[in-house]
């Protein structure tokens, strides 16, 4: 589950998707189908969205969110974990180039 990835100034369709407040509610519903059909523990992971500071806040509020009701309907949702939390050092090469 992941939002837009591509830059505002490079992507005019980013900020119609930003502003569309749907996303709270497709990212539960989301959450939902995975859980309908594994029944198994959830961890909505890479929570992130290629923009401005204040949306990637915005976006990760919005999964928490859906993370917390999703539990509160008796769904196992385990963890919730933004993309890059700690950076992307070397992640291309795996740590592996020198």
């Amino acid at each position: 589950m992941s939002g837009t990835h591509g830059s505002a100034a490079s992507d005019d369709k980013s900020a119609a998707v930003r502003s569309d407040r749907r996303h709270e509610a497709e990212l539960g519903h989301r959450i939902d189908e995975v859980w309908q059909r594994y029944r198994l523990p959830i961890a909505i992971t890479e929570l992130h969205n290629g923009s401005t500071r204040d949306e990637q806040v915005r976006w990760l509020a919005e999964g928490w969110k859906a993370a917390q009701e999703a539990r509160a309907r008796g769904i196992d949702v385990r963890a919730v974990t933004a993309w890059s939390v700690f950076g992307a050092v070397d992640w291309n090469s795996l740590l592996t180039a020198r």
